[in-house]
């Protein structure tokens, strides 16, 4: 792993250490947006395609008078995309890649401890851009890194102050999740891949937004309900209860318990 200067990027472990914390909380920060990680896949693979993402359109940014005609909540979402664009100041060093919050969440309620990534974004001081890696690579707590002034969004926020759920909370929620889907798997006569269930579920999502130009609810992408669900199921079968592979329509639960 290139070595990184503790003013530059500081390794997940260190950074915690630093902070008092636990690398999963700094992760499940992440996760939800709070701070910014990244990835350190130096020598580990190639960028073999990479797209430049638009930037925000702003008037005042082009000396044209503001649109005023805007709703509220266009006027946020403007704001929120400039923000975001403006997540961070520096150009990032060849080899470090932004840990986006979907990958961020992916790797929390991993069960393996790891996510493979194929795609990823960087900054180059100017532009966005998103980057085909080849080959993938595997990323767990040891490629994170964290940049300096994270560390200090960190120190200085509230998100270090949340209450804490503990393993066997996290367990209960994941064996939850695991039979609920099960379930719905199964009804009599409505049989429903997990594939299916994951359409009906953000289908379900967009009709019930305030806007339909409204951002998708956050932790309901595709990747993430995959992982959710491989998760929950790897939960179930290490208590010793072992769900079908394919959902049963005869209205039978089809769990074995070992």
């Amino acid at each position: 792993m290139k070595k990184l200067g503790p003013h530059e990027y500081w390794p997940i472990e260190l950074a915690a250490k630093h902070l008092k914390t636990t690398v999963d909380e700094l992760v499940h920060a992440a996760a939800l947006g709070r701070i910014q990680l990244c990835i350190n896949v130096f020598r580990m693979a190639e960028e073999v395609d990479a797209i430049r993402m638009s930037r925000p359109f702003r008037p005042e940014d082009h000396g044209l008078p503001a649109d005023n005609e805007k709703s509220p909540f266009q006027i946020e979402f403007d704001n929120a995309q400039w923000e975001h664009w403006n997540r961070t100041k520096k150009g990032m060093p060849a080899g470090i890649y932004e840990l986006a919050y979907d990958d961020a969440n992916r790797l929390e309620m991993s069960a393996e401890g790891k996510i493979s990534m194929t795609w990823a974004s960087r900054y180059d001081g100017h532009d966005w851009w998103i980057v085909e890696l080849a080959p993938a690579v595997d990323v767990s707590h040891k490629q994170i890194v964290m940049l300096q002034e994270e560390l200090e969004k960190f120190k200085d926020s509230k998100v270090n102050d949340r209450p804490k759920m503990d393993a066997r909370e996290h367990t209960a929620y994941l064996n939850v999740i695991g039979m609920l889907v099960h379930l719905l798997r199964s009804r009599p006569g409505k049989e429903l891949s997990e594939s299916a269930l994951i359409q009906m579920i953000q289908t379900l999502e967009m009709r019930h937004r305030k806007h339909p130009d409204e951002r998708q609810v956050f932790g309901l992408s595709e990747r993430n309900l995959q992982e959710k669900f491989k998760s929950a199921r790897h939960s179930l079968s290490m208590a010793g209860i072992q769900l079908s592979a394919n959902a049963r329509g005869d209205g039978s639960l089809g769990l074995g318990a070992h």
